[in-house]
């Protein structure tokens, strides 16, 4: 098995880790999985710890009624959220305040339903973007920082 991916190879800013637990998707591999974390720059830090897009991601997936969202962190432990809901469905502001609340510790949280949420240039869009920009920005000139936010990101 060759454990070395062209997303290794290249300098993209992505977080990554090796999973050995199969594909939750039952195709029979026995392959470790790569799961991303999300880019480095989107990294926030709340609480002492670091939090990625897939934390996030994962903790909001158990909203109902949401379509899109954007978390900017404005100050350490200050957040801004942008939510789009289901068409047709109320908001979830509530729902999404808990469970950001939750995840990022001792927080303040405002949630705003709006109806469209400005890509950055070249049409690409954050989920997540932090406050200023922090050392996993240069994680390829410092191996062992790039070591140590993998550890404290990875959930095995």
């Amino acid at each position: 098995m060759n454990q070395v991916l062209p997303l290794v190879r290249y300098v993209l800013g992505d977080l990554a880790h090796l999973e050995a637990a199969p594909c939750r998707c039952n195709a029979g591999s026995s392959w470790p999985r790569v799961v991303l974390e999300g880019r480095a720059a989107d990294l926030m830090r709340a609480g002492g710890r670091w939090v990625s897009t897939r934390a996030v991601d994962e903790a909001l997936s158990s909203v109902r009624s949401l379509d899109f969202y954007q978390v900017q962190q404005t100050a350490p432990d200050v957040y801004d959220v942008r939510i789009i809901a289901t068409p047709g469905r109320a908001a979830p502001v509530d729902d999404v305040t808990d469970v950001l609340k939750a995840l990022l510790g001792n927080a303040r949280v405002t949630v705003m339903a709006v109806r469209w949420i400005r890509p950055e240039g070249g049409q690409k869009f954050r989920f997540t973007a932090p406050h200023k920009p922090h050392a996993a920005t240069v994680g390829v000139e410092h191996p062992g920082l790039r070591d140590a936010l993998l550890e404290e990101v990875a959930p095995c």
